[in-house]
Parts: structure tokens; sequence; C-alpha cells
């Protein structure tokens, strides 16, 4: 006879509100000033000496110092932490399920994005801490952590109406132009090229996207990665062409003002003619086009000015990080915040736009006036 381990019966998770803007990939994605909404939700079958239960928050950057080395720097960009619940019954918690609400906003500050890059990783992470009473035993997963997805909100620098680059060979001349408006992740792309050659003949074209990482630890060239490759075939002559290229809807936009590392993106576009299934050198064009990953469609606009972070330490109990430039005052940049919670019988449910109805004007003919008649106090008792 089998019978189920408690450890694995008795569960704890983490669950996001799915109201927040999300991703093509259906990812949650929070940017300053968003808000985070949940629940740890305990699944008991077996009871547990539950003596309070915490939540964390926290962030971090760490880079490589120089590349193929082992050896790194990590900047803590904030942690936080709140209590969610807490007895001193030493009373067991008894097979049912709990859930304990959160609720916690981002300041209006721009933070690196989340990334893994090879030499730059920026990570958001929740965790749950269910901390038991050391005299009983409790049989539950200590620990829960769930990743939060966040992108600084970038928008499209003045200076930029268009992009445009021509380069010739000599047998293929290529022009290219690129709307900057619509550089959003998960975005197609139009690229219009106009191309002429000599004989007019089709040509191969090659677009790649590179992921450039500067690191801000010593003078180190950029470190760069092949985000996505598109191979096509056109044809030269003086008509337009218009390509088409997808941004890989979980990449990170152009962030250059962060203290550990810079984040850029170049447009690599190759042109040339093949013979015997090899490209003919003296026909390429390669075009290197810098272009600024945007994120428009997350909501916010970004402050005037970024300010990098550095790690203070704070002297109040639950927010141990701070950050700030140090010519900047430090409530220039708060931290993230957990907000109150009403958790009374009679409280409205939290708002959302669904709930309500759809506005329709009284017709005159249905309109009535209501006229109220003073009445002395007395006649109401």
């Amino acid at each position: 006879m089998s019978t189920s381990n408690p450890i694995s019966s008795n569960k704890m998770r983490i669950l996001i509100s799915s109201e927040s803007n999300s991703n093509a990939n259906k990812e949650l994605v929070y940017t300053a000033g968003s808000i985070i909404e949940g629940s740890i939700i305990i699944d008991l079958v077996t009871p547990i000496y539950l003596e309070q239960l915490r939540l964390t928050f926290h962030a971090s950057e760490s880079t490589n110092v120089l590349r193929r080395s082992d050896k790194t720097i990590k900047n803590s960009l904030f942690a936080i932490q709140h209590t969610l619940w807490k007895t001193d019954d030493n009373l067991p918690l008894k097979k049912s399920q709990y859930i304990f609400p959160f609720v916690i906003q981002f300041p209006a500050s721009q933070f690196p994005p989340s990334i893994d890059h090879t030499a730059y990783w920026c990570n958001y992470n929740l965790v749950a801490h269910a901390d038991c009473s050391k005299n009983h035993i409790s049989y539950i997963s200590r620990v829960e952590k769930k990743r939060i997805l966040y992108m600084p909100s970038i928008t499209i620098p003045e200076y930029e109406s268009s992009i445009s680059k021509c380069g010739s060979s000599a047998e293929i001349f290529m022009d290219v132009l690129i709307n900057p408006t619509q550089l959003i992740p998960g975005n197609m792309i139009p690229i219009r090229l106009q191309t002429t050659s000599k004989n007019n003949k089709r040509m191969n074209l090659s677009i790649e996207l590179l992921q450039l990482v500067t690191l801000k630890t010593g003078d180190v060239s950029p470190v760069k990665e092949i985000v996505d490759v598109k191979h096509c075939v056109i044809s030269a002559g003086d008509k337009d062409t218009e390509v088409k290229f997808v941004l890989p809807s979980n990449l990170a936009p152009t962030f250059e003002s962060g203290s550990l590392a810079a984040i850029t993106y170049l447009l690599k576009i190759n042109g040339y003619y093949k013979r015997y299934g090899m490209a003919v050198k003296s026909s390429m064009v390669s075009l290197d086009i810098p272009i600024h990953v945007i994120t428009d469609n997350y909501g916010m606009a970004p402050p005037e000015k970024n300010f990098e972070y550095i790690d203070i330490n704070s002297q109040e109990n639950e927010k141990v990080v701070s950050y700030h430039t140090p010519e900047i005052p430090s409530e220039t940049h708060a931290l993230p915040n957990f907000l109150s919670i009403a958790e009374y019988e009679y409280s409205l449910p939290c708002y959302t736009p669904e709930r309500l109805p759809e506005y329709t004007p009284l017709e005159e003919s249905s309109s009535k006036i209501i006229k109220f008649s003073r009445r002395p106090l007395s006649s109401y008792i």
C-alpha cells in the first residue's frame, strides 16, 4: 500500500493577477509605477505549525568583470520585506486552503530591464517564506520563488524621425529605411529597401539583430550576441522592396543608464549575389544600423533624467537597500512599496473597468424630476 508524501501534499504557491500588461508570449510585464497584485496560497492536507508568512521582493544585477572570467560584480537594486501573517498562539493551521493577498507598487523610477545575457543579467524575484515552529514538525516547502518580468519605459529619442542608411559595392547599391516608432518587442518591422545592380537580378539578403552589452567595469569592448537572423531573396531593381522582420517579444529595450552595463542594438543587413552556392565577395554590401528598441506599449514615459544606482544600507527595518547618485537626495528614488489591503467583511471589490455598465443616455421622455420637501426632524423619530 503506497502512501503520499506529506511534504508534497501540502503546497505553497504565489499567484499573480493577470490584469497587468503582457507581451506577445502572454507573460506579465511590469514597468515604472506598475502594481503587482497577487496572493500567496497555501493548500494543506495535513496541519502545520506556521508562525509567520513573509514575502520578500528583491532585484539585483550582475556582470562579468572581464569576458571569460569567473569573477563577477553584483549590485543589489532593492530588497524589501513584508510580513503577511503572524501568530503567537502556537496552534496549527488545520486542513484547508489559506489565501494571503498582497499588493506591491513600483516607484516611478527606471530600473534596468529583466535580461539574461552572457556578460550581464538582471533578475526580479518574489520569494514567499513560511516560517514554521521549531518545536513541531511541519511538512511544507518553506520557500517559494516567482520571477517578475520588468521592463523600463523607453521612448523614441527626439532626434530620430526615421532611420536610413545606404551602401554600395562593385555590383550592388542598397538603401535602407526603417520607421523607429515600430521598434517595439513583438512587433513586425517593415524594412524598406531600394536596390540597384548592373544586371538587376535577384540578390540574397540576410538580416541579423545583434544585442550589444557594454560593461562599465573597465575598458572592455561590447559583448555581442545574435538575437535573431532572417535570410531571404529579393529582386534588385528601381522598385522599392519591403522585408518584414519580427522583433522577439521578450527582447529587453535599449538601456544605457545602468550602473554596471549598457544595452544597445545593431541591425546588420547584408546584400550579396551567390554563384555556385557561394557568396560573391565583390558583390557584398554590409550595413550596420544602430536601432533604439522602445517599450511604448507598456505605457509610461520615462523621467527627464535617469540615475545610476549604488548600494546604500538603509536604517529602516524592512527596507534594506536604497539607491541614488551621490549628488541626488535619497528621497528622489523610492523603493517599491507594499500597499495596504482592506480586509473587512463589507469592503468594496477592487475597481476594474470591466465591471462598469455601458453608458446609455436616458431619453427625455423617460427622464423624471424628483423633488424633495423639507420635513421636521421630529417626523423621522
